[in-house]
């Protein structure tokens, strides 16, 4: 028999073939959403930072991109932000655009937005500037964070009308980060659950079936250098006995005028806060990994 070391270099070799297995992003079916084909319960890696992805989106865009582990863009409008492989975090750095974005039909009766940042889970390679995925596999995006104290924004899913990936309706209702994170400069794991955006701008029942991104939206900052720091990222999720956020995830995306509810935790009116895969785990695959390196230390 091969030496303890032996196993665990095996062990490790395995969780990474699973890892990777886990997080390989297949091409998306023209105009419909990314699946997730996931057993019930799998959580799937959306970035740990352990390096920095770039890629130039194709023309006549030709912008330097940088990507989470699925493929989706990290992006930001107002301040700017790195990533550290060596360190395994995401720094965001917050700043005021000098001519806000008023609200548009996606956000109605939200204030003007001076920043945002987002990201998507879709791969961008394959299909740039076309960002739908179906997140009903997962219920909660979990983020490990450290923040300053006075640092907030706010946090919304945004997504695509039933039956088109091209077109933005209402985002879902807006929540505090502090709402979450409780702790200033203490790093923390928080959780946002899907079923606490359940509904959209316009009252309805937000589409998990056809996400766009999740975008922070007007980030503030006690002193221009605070900074939020993010070392991990993962879709969290659902077991199949778990409803569906947002009811049954069919929303047709009907327009309405309804504005959002004046709550401390999601009220775009006062807070800071917006943003203007079909991918196989392969567990016999990595079962079979697994069997085969254990079958090379006998």
């Amino acid at each position: 028999m091969k030496s303890t070391a032996s196993v665990a270099a095996v062990l490790a070799l395995a969780a990474s073939t699973a890892a990777q297995t886990q997080n390989s992003v297949a091409s998306n079916e023209a105009g419909k959403p990314v699946q997730f084909t996931l057993p019930c319960g799998a959580d799937l890696l959306l970035d740990d930072f352990s390096q920095e992805r770039i890629w130039t989106a194709p023309p006549p865009s030709n912008e330097v991109k940088r990507q989470n582990a699925l493929g989706g863009d990290w992006g930001m409008a107002g301040g700017n932000f790195t990533i550290n492989p060596t360190a395994k975090t995401m720094t965001i750095t917050p700043a005021k655009v000098p001519t806000p974005w008023p609200a548009e039909a996606f956000n109605p009766g939200t204030v003007p937005t001076f920043n945002y940042f987002y990201t998507q889970f879709t791969d961008q390679r394959q299909i740039f500037n076309k960002a739908c995925a179906n997140l009903t596999a997962f219920e909660a995006l979990e983020l490990e964070v450290t923040a300053p104290a006075g640092f907030d924004f706010n946090i919304t899913y945004t997504q695509r009308a039933r039956g088109d990936c091209d077109t933005r309706i209402f985002d879902s209702v807006y929540r505090a980060f502090t709402s979450y994170y409780k702790t200033p400069g203490v790093k923390a794991t928080i959780r946002l659950p899907f079923s606490d955006f359940s509904k959209d701008l316009s009252g309805a029942d937000f589409n998990y079936a056809w996400n766009k991104d999740i975008t922070l939206i007007n980030l503030v900052n006690a002193r221009p250098t605070d900074s939020l720091v993010v070392s991990r990222a993962t879709l969290k999720g659902r077991s199949c006995s778990s409803p569906i956020p947002g009811g049954n995830s069919s929303t047709n995306g009907t327009t309405g005028s309804g504005s959002p509810s004046n709550s401390s935790s999601n009220d775009p009116t006062k807070n800071q806060g917006n943003s203007g895969n079909s991918l196989a785990v392969g567990l016999s695959a990595v079962v079979g990994a697994v069997g085969a390196a254990f079958a090379a230390l006998f």
